[in-house]
Parts: structure tokens; sequence; C-alpha cells
């Protein structure tokens, strides 16, 4: 656990910690934002949050660089809240499923949203951020990714110094919350690419779901194959994801073990698809009312649903329970 933070002996300038913020691209709350906190904890007015003020503030949250810039990451308008449609476009899901999946509705402002729980990508960016100041050097960002078996250490041999990082070609000191994202998909890429092609082909997706359906491998060829058919996910049919293609459809959130694991239990006869019979049954409601969920999922025209598909439907209790403590 991290020490509760401290501010300097003259206080937190709150705005001139957004504004240095910006200064490198690293996503900050906007002013309406930023002024709910002032709002809150600003006796005097001044625009400074004193040492006291400072005390006085019950959720240090506050002024973690993680959840300040998730939450500049979220309010897409700039308004000062994050409402239903921003959290669906970030956590790539509809709307329907945001409750769902435990991420709150309606609408929330800089505080309100400081106790919404971190995705796994976010909750990476802090361990990541050792600092904690915002940003995940080349060396910081080795751990994290060795940790997760994603070859970190390639990251530092490839940079000039242990700051830079190499993403996308391009040398960044110090990475953001968004560009972290990035980061671990392209990492996350590359771990799947085994022949090094630079594309992800049906038999690599499939020995990864392999691996992660811990119940048995039955199945997976076509499960893929099913998902391959979609030109949401394989944009030029080529049967093969690119980088591009893998960000744009972001299948490794598809690939989360949780989602694949639940899958395959509701696929009985194992085609690769389930069926609104098979949803049924495993949910253990009628059929009308899986139809009715289809529908506000925004899946209205399909009656078997791949893999693809399925990860946008919310988890149910038990399935939440164990994607929490996995």
């Amino acid at each position: 656990l991290r020490p509760t933070p401290v501010p300097p002996q003259s206080g937190i300038n709150f705005s001139a910690v957004v504004a240095k913020k910006a200064a490198f691209q690293i996503p900050a709350p906007s002013a309406e934002a930023s002024s709910v906190v002032l709002q809150a904890y600003d006796a005097d007015g001044d625009g400074i949050l004193s040492p006291a003020e400072y005390g006085e503030a019950p959720n240090k949250q506050l002024f973690e660089p993680t959840r300040v810039q998730r939450f500049a990451l979220y309010d897409t308008d700039g308004n000062g809240l994050v409402d239903t449609s921003e959290t669906a476009r970030y956590l790539g899901v509809t709307e329907e499923a945001v409750a769902d999946l435990g991420r709150g509705a309606g609408t929330a402002n800089l505080m309100q949203h400081l106790g919404v729980e971190l995705t796994e990508e976010e909750a990476s960016f802090d361990r990541a951020d050792a600092n904690d100041d915002g940003r995940v050097t080349a060396a910081e960002a080795s751990v994290e990714l060795n940790r997760t078996l994603m070859d970190g250490e390639a990251l530092v041999e490839a940079a000039d110094d242990e700051t830079t990082v190499q993403l996308a070609g391009q040398n960044v000191t110090g990475l953001s919350l968004a560009q972290w994202r990035d980061l671990r998909a392209e990492r996350r890429f590359i771990a799947l690419d085994s022949d090094g092609s630079t594309g992800l082909e049906a038999v690599e997706l499939s020995q990864e779901i392999w691996r992660l359906n811990l119940q048995s491998g039955q199945g997976v060829e076509a499960v893929v194959q099913r998902m391959m058919e979609d030109t949401e996910i394989d944009g030029d049919k080529d049967r093969v994801l690119n980088l591009s293609e893998y960000r744009r459809e972001n299948v490794s959130r598809l690939l989360e073990p949780t989602n694949v694991q639940r899958f395959f239990l509701s696929d009985g006869d194992g085609d690769g698809v389930v069926s609104v019979a098979e949803l049924a049954k495993r949910r253990g409601v009628s059929e009308s009312e899986v139809t009715a969920e289809l529908d506000e999922a925004g899946l209205e025209d399909f009656q078997q649903l791949h893999l693809g598909h399925y990860s946008k439907l919310g988890f149910t209790e038990v399935e939440r329970e164990f994607d929490d403590a996995d």
C-alpha cells in the first residue's frame, strides 16, 4: 500500500496541477470537474488547498493520478460529469450492460466517480506508476508487464533510457493512462502472435481460448470460426486480425478468462455459438426474458451469439463474484 500523499507546505494549487498534466499531454479533468473539488474543500476560496484544507478531505483518492486521468478519459464532452453513455463508450459495452458490470449508472462528478472500481487496465496502470506521478516510464512498465508475462524487459532494451517507452514505433517519455491501455494491447498482441507474422490467425486465437477455457478445449475451433466470420471483428475478412482490428474491437476484452469460461458453459452443444435456448437454460430464465435482454443490449437481430456478442452481455451475480475473486 502506498502512503497517503502529503501536500507541500504551501498547499496544493489544483488548477496548476491540472495545467501541468495538460502540458505533458496527460488527460486531466476539465475546469468544471476541478471546480467540484475546490467548492468542496477550498474553504477560503483562494484556489489553493492548504495543508489544513487537504487534511479535511475525507477521500485522499481524489489526488491519485490514475483516478484523475480516468475521469478525464470518461468525460469526453468535458462538462465535468460522466454519464452512462460515456461509461459504455469507454468500456466498449452497451449502455444496458454498464450497470450489470457494476460500473454504476446515471451521472457522476469527479468526487462521486472516485468510488467506481478500477478496471484491470486502470489497476495495472496504478500498480505500474510506482512513484505516483501520473506517468509510467519504461522501467516501471517493464516491472508490471513482466508480472503479467508480457515481456516487459524488451521495452527497456528497445528504449534509449529507462524513461522512454516505445509505443507504435514512437518514443514516448512517460505514458498516460490512455497510452498505457494502448501499450498493453500492443504487448498482448505481440505475445499472442506466436509466429511473428504481425497478424493473429485463427490457430493463435484458438490456442489462447483453449488455455483460458479451463474446463476443456472442446469446440474451440468452432468458436473462433464463428467469431472471425463477423466483419465487425475481422474487417477485411482475411481471417487474420491485424493490430488495428485487435485494438478496434478490443479482442483482449473478449479473451478475459471469466468471459471465455462463461461462454463455454452456455454453449451446450459445442457449435461455437450460444442460442437463446442455451442462454435461457444457463441463466435459469425464460427465453422471452433472454430475448428482452438481447434487445436491451442491441443484439435483437441475433438468435445465435458468438463470443464477441456474448461479451456485450452483463455478468450474472455468480459470474461477477468469480471475476472479482480471480
